[in-house]
């Protein structure tokens, strides 16, 4: 499984950076394809672009299929509130995540995994503000400007 998650990974990043995808919007993120192309245009052909939802489609039934494996499918046992009240310090659990997401390289299913979570919980840290800024500030002082040139 990770194999074909590391391929469908490539198949994105290469997509994104085709030269074909630069004009069009949301073309960076590697999930557009061409869909099909009209000659009605005088100077040349107008191509039209879709999502690709064969390659969406993919990747979440491989992403459940590891969730499976995993242990970590399973139903919600509350529901979550709109915004945190939570004002504790990080556990070291959450520093972790947030140094594997500052990173950017991993897939959230692999960082919860690593970080020994279920990926609805890695889901819910990433709502909360405090997390979220704990993220900026890994990336901004561990990884500083070389976050920036890479991504």
């Amino acid at each position: 499984m990770a194999v074909m998650l590391q391929k469908l990974k490539d198949i994105i990043r290469e997509r994104a950076k085709t030269p074909e995808m630069r004009g069009v919007p949301g073309g960076s993120t590697g999930l557009m394809r061409r869909r099909k192309i009209s000659f009605r245009r005088p100077h040349g052909p107008l191509c039209d672009y879709e999502l690709d939802t064969g390659l969406l489609r993919e990747s979440r039934r491989l992403l459940v299929a590891v969730a499976k494996a995993l242990g970590q499918w399973q139903r919600p046992k509350y529901r979550p509130i709109a915004c945190s009240t939570n004002t504790k310090v990080a556990s070291g659990k959450q520093h972790r995540a947030a140094l594997l997401i500052a990173d950017g390289t991993s897939w959230d299913l692999e960082i919860a995994a690593a970080c020994g979570i279920n990926r609805r919980t890695l889901a819910r840290w990433k709502e909360e503000p405090s997390f979220r800024t704990r993220v900026a500030e890994v990336r901004t002082t561990i990884f500083g400007d070389l976050y920036f040139v890479t991504a």
